[in-house]
């Protein structure tokens, strides 16, 4: 699992294939993925992920996940409304 800056819990799911974020307090607010092979470079799906980070820097806050079955690391810009 990862925390953002606004202390959104990211978290994967391998089984599922895919990334949920959570509120502070627990609601979800974010369900994205579905299964995905190698060849899907739009990053909308993914391969038993294992692993998140949340990193900020001066160009923004991103999410870094570990895409275990497709052996790739996809990065995603994290917007806030």
């Amino acid at each position: 699992i990862a925390l953002d800056s606004q202390g959104r819990i990211w978290a994967t799911d391998m089984e599922l294939d895919k990334v949920f974020c959570l509120s502070p307090d627990g609601n979800l607010l974010l369900e994205y993925g579905g299964h995905a092979n190698i060849d899907d470079l739009s990053g909308k799906g993914f391969s038993q992920p294992s692993g998140i980070a949340a990193i900020k820097n001066a160009n923004g806050e991103f999410l870094y996940i570990g895409d275990t079955g497709n052996q790739r690391i996809l990065k995603f810009r994290i917007l806030f409304r």
